[in-house]
């Protein structure tokens, strides 16, 4: 705890100094005056969610008295732990991130935080490595994290691995209004995105399902190419997407591509060239292949970069001592799940360009779910604002309130 001794001795000075100077001493007693250092941990600084994420803090951190900055995140455990470890020493008193790393290394991080006096959230991410965690082996590292007042809890990026499947639920309800029935899965790496296996999972059970009761059954083809753990088990992994996949994707007659990660360029490229009748059903966004929807591209979906207030406003808390007075007793319920919002059409993308920051043109904060002092009256201390008053705010961004 050295550190948070000298990070307290310097406070001491510095007010005894504004003292000395006539300001008075009551003035370093109110903790809401001091500026708070946070740090973003990020997995890219470019697309519409950054863009987005730093106009709304740009707009904000004036209002709400912090000021942050954005870091590239690793997802080598010791690189994520060593540019935190950076941070930390430099003064940052909140580290907001959207990278879900073990929970060995998140137990670093966060005795880390305890030894500076500061605070750990995160931001489009399930901490899955700690909240749904069954290994045996991490049990130690994860009892430990959960009673941590350090952490804060996340807000997801519109899934969940303990209770999920929504992605999955909302691809298969696309789908099934179609005439594809002959499709393949496809999802990014499960270390890095665990949550992909619970929409698989739940995908395939309304197969079984729909198959149970209709005639024009449903058939997954098993895709070869880039597999890793059981792939097809829950669908096969691709970090490319090879001409060859697609070309065999053809001769299986598959019709439709289910893609439960933002994988869409990947696989548009090699489908426009190689095999141009299969359609595309994806969750995610990227604007290289807007071009492409909703002919190829079928869905898009993203969680609105607004959801970025949650981890903010349970930082800004922590630092500053203030409590709301429902705040949960039980560290699970400090994990909650943002909202996707999903495009199936041409209408829905134009609605969606004049009703949320991270689908307008130059993502303007004009645009953005929340206003600055709608946001400032969530704090803890404010009037009204209470933790499930937090949650119910994020609950409501849905497709249908967002959309109209």
């Amino acid at each position: 705890m050295k550190k948070i001794a000298k990070r307290a001795l310097c406070a001491l000075l510095a007010c005894t100094t504004i003292a000395g100077a006539g300001v008075g001493l009551a003035a370093c007693d109110d903790s809401n005056n001091e500026t708070v250092q946070l740090v973003i941990g990020v997995q890219q600084t470019t697309g519409n969610n950054y863009n987005s994420m730093c106009n709304l803090l740009d707009a904000l951190k004036e209002e709400l008295n912090f000021d942050y900055t954005t870091v590239l995140v690793d997802r080598n455990a010791d690189a994520a732990l060593s540019t935190y470890q950076n941070q930390l020493i430099a003064g940052a008193q909140g580290i907001i991130t959207m990278v879900d790393v073990d929970a060995s290394t998140t137990r670093a991080i966060i005795e880390d935080c305890e030894e500076y006096g500061a605070y750990y959230a995160g931001y489009m991410t399930d901490f899955a490595n700690t909240f749904a965690n069954n290994d045996s082996a991490q049990a130690a590292n994860v009892e430990y994290i959960m009673n941590s007042d350090a952490m804060l809890g996340a807000v997801t990026d519109g899934d969940i691995v303990r209770d999920g499947g929504t992605r999955g639920e909302f691809l298969f309800d696309a789908i099934v209004e179609t005439d594809s029935r002959v499709v393949t899965l496809a999802r990014a790496p499960l270390y890095a995105y665990p949550v992909a296996a619970t929409a698989i999972a739940r995908f395939k059970e309304l197969v079984e399902e729909y198959n149970a009761t209709h005639d024009d059954d449903f058939t997954i083809v098993e895709s070869v190419g880039a597999a890793d753990d059981g792939a097809l088990e829950i669908g096969f992994s691709m970090q490319n997407v090879p001409d060859a996949t697609v070309q065999q994707w053809a001769r299986d007659g598959v019709e439709a591509v289910i893609a439960v990660n933002s994988l869409g360029k990947k696989i548009l490229t090699n489908v426009q060239t190689s095999a141009p009748d299969i359609d595309i059903y994806q969750i995610g966004w990227d604007d290289n292949i807007i071009s492409a929807f909703p002919d190829t591209i079928k869905t898009l979906c993203q969680t609105p970069a607004e959801t970025i207030i949650y981890p903010l406003i349970r930082v800004l808390n922590a630092v500053r001592g203030n409590t709301y007075d429902d705040e949960p007793a039980e560290k699970e319920d400090t994990l909650i799940s943002g909202q996707y919002i999903y495009l199936t059409s041409a209408e829905d993308l134009e609605k969606a360009r004049t009703s949320c920051m991270n689908f307008a043109e130059g993502n303007s904060v004009e645009y953005s779910l929340i206003s600055v002092e709608e946001v400032k009256s969530l704090l803890a201390g404010e009037e009204g604002a209470s933790f499930q008053k937090l949650v119910d705010t994020i609950s409501s961004w849905t497709s249908e309130n967002v959309l109209g």
